[in-house]
């Protein structure tokens, strides 16, 4: 329930947009992106291994959120996803890295289907592809969302995961790394910058500790919590997840 409530609040292209704005391309003025830019996509990606000549594995991941964006950097476009996490994952490098080649994956299927579709005349090296030596496919990028109370202590890089005993040095000239995008929503500083109600909810995410203290922050923030849409409020009775504090909307415009 949980889950479902909170990606119904993100999925939202205006807060969707926000999130990536503020967070990925604060420092990338053509990459920002417009709500109007965003499409829905199919949240569900697979792949299937064939083992022996009758045994079928399928491989699936349902992503929380993912979005397709038009981009200005000649790029066709984009494919954003947000992951949403209560409790730290001391797998997310390679869960993120399993979503993203998943995603990849899609994307070289649907060029194998256009192609068969069309006749395409496709010999020896892009037959085995499936995709023709021009066809490209687009980037992938994951943010995780993190509303647990505890400091995110995971890996934030495949290399994390292996240790410190073992050679970073030796590992970058021969294994590729997988960083990740964590956004610890308990802890960002700067949430005034965002331009949707994320900053309302945000602010009171931060202002939780105490009712005393919370209902100070809404007093001293009535204006803009009088307004509030009714799914923000649910957003932040969730992320607080403190029973005491559920009836958010009774507490705010009291």
């Amino acid at each position: 329930m949980n889950d479902v409530i909170i990606n119904k609040y993100l999925s939202d292209n205006e807060r969707f947009a926000d999130l990536y704005n503020h967070q990925i391309f604060q420092s990338e003025r053509k990459m920002k992106i417009t709500p109007e830019e965003l499409v829905d996509i199919n949240p569900l990606s697979g792949m299937a291994l064939c083992e022996g000549e009758r045994n079928l594995q399928v491989i699936k991941r349902n992503r929380d959120i993912v979005k397709k964006v038009s981009s200005k950097t000649g790029i066709r476009f984009m494919i954003l996803g947000i992951e949403n996490q209560m409790n730290v994952h001391y797998a997310m490098p390679l869960r993120c890295m399993l979503y993203d080649a998943l995603t990849y994956n899609d994307q070289v299927n649907a060029l194998r289907k256009m192609h068969n579709r069309q006749k395409d005349k496709m010999d020896g090296e892009e037959y085995l592809s499936g995709m023709l030596k021009t066809d490209t496919i687009s980037p992938v990028m994951t943010q995780v969302i993190y509303y647990g109370e505890e400091e995110w202590d995971g890996p934030m890089c495949l290399y994390d995961m292996f240790g410190d005993e073992v050679n970073k040095d030796f590992l970058k000239l021969y294994v590729p790394d997988y960083p990740i995008h964590v956004l610890n929503i308990c802890k960002i500083k700067d949430y005034e910058k965002f331009e949707t109600d994320l900053k309302a909810v945000v602010g009171l995410i931060q202002n939780k500790n105490t009712m005393q203290g919370f209902k100070k922050y809404i007093e001293e923030h009535k204006e803009l919590y009088k307004n509030l849409a009714l799914d923000a409020y649910e957003a932040v009775a969730v992320f607080i997840h403190k029973k005491q504090l559920l009836d958010l909307e009774n507490i705010v415009r009291t």
